[in-house]
């Protein structure tokens, strides 16, 4: 169930975000897309999927554990445009990024994520540097986001399971 209540929250924020505002230049900005009381919406996102993440993964390994703590703290600090708590919150996404790859291969043994992940980060990368493409954070933090639920899906859900014999 804490599976389910991760990924509905996840698709369920980005589709509103997406839907209602576009692509963002990161998941981060949509909280200034909102307005009044709908800012909240973002902070929820974030500890929404990270403490049901954060429940399953330490089971697994307790570095999910820093890799989800990385993303309730960037839900905390939420106002980037000022730049004191933009430092942190980079800090915190950072974190977050490179905890959540660490738990990927130490605890799940998916090594072949790893390495999707970053390829699809470098491709992400080239096309803002040579197709100008704004919104990289944005697409790049999709890819982490998706790396976690599946690492996470491979220990809960039999047949995702079985893909990992693949790679």
């Amino acid at each position: 169930m804490l599976f389910l209540t991760m990924i509905a929250v996840f698709v369920s924020y980005i589709a509103a975000v997406w839907i209602k505002f576009g692509v963002q230049p990161s998941i981060s900005a949509s909280y200034d897309c909102w307005k009044g009381n709908w800012q909240s919406l973002f902070t929820l996102f974030c500890w929404g999927f990270a403490f049901p993440a954060m429940i399953i993964g330490v089971e697994v390994t307790p570095l999910m554990f820093f890799a989800t703590a990385g993303i309730m703290f960037v839900g905390a600090a939420y106002q980037i445009k000022n730049p004191w708590v933009y430092k942190y919150h980079m800090i915190f996404a950072v974190s977050g990024i490179i905890f959540s790859q660490l738990a990927i291969y130490f605890g799940y043994d998916l090594l072949w994520l790893n390495i999707v992940s970053v390829a699809l980060t470098a491709l992400i990368l080239l096309a803002k540097q040579f197709l100008g493409l704004k919104n990289h954070f944005w697409w790049m933090e999709l890819v982490y986001f998706a790396a976690i639920v599946y690492a996470m899906g491979t220990k809960i859900i039999p047949l995702l399971y079985l893909t990992t014999f693949l790679f």
